[in-house]
């Protein structure tokens, strides 16, 4: 089964410079909040697989890291220790879990507006 930074890679390939709220619709469902998405994409990003820009709308696009001579390529090679994998998974779920904690409190105590 494929993890989601690599279904989020394929989504990013197939739709670039899309935002997060549609590729987290894409992958799950809109119920869900783009914040495990959203942790993907700077992941994914600081390993160098792909680049998150503003885009002309004001809204934060995922694009692909193509080389400039169009081998579609990571210019960056991952080397992560296969074992650590479930490890990071299970981290990004406990991560995404307490953002959306978090934004429930703040919307809660209305010291924040989630649109």
């Amino acid at each position: 089964m494929a993890t989601v930074a690599e279904k989020f890679l394929e989504a990013v390939e197939q739709y670039p410079g899309e935002t997060d709220r549609f590729y987290t619709d894409l992958l799950f469902d809109r119920s869900r909040h783009p914040s495990q998405v959203n942790q993907e994409g700077r992941l994914l990003a600081g390993r160098g697989l792909v680049q998150r820009k503003m885009r002309e709308d004001g809204r934060l696009g995922t694009y692909p890291v193509v080389p400039p001579n169009g081998n579609a390529k990571p210019l960056v090679e991952a080397r992560i220790d296969p074992r650590l994998l479930p490890f990071l998974d299970a981290l990004s779920e406990l991560f995404a879990d307490a953002v959306v904690r978090k934004l429930d409190a703040a919307r809660c105590s209305g010291d924040v507006e989630i649109q």
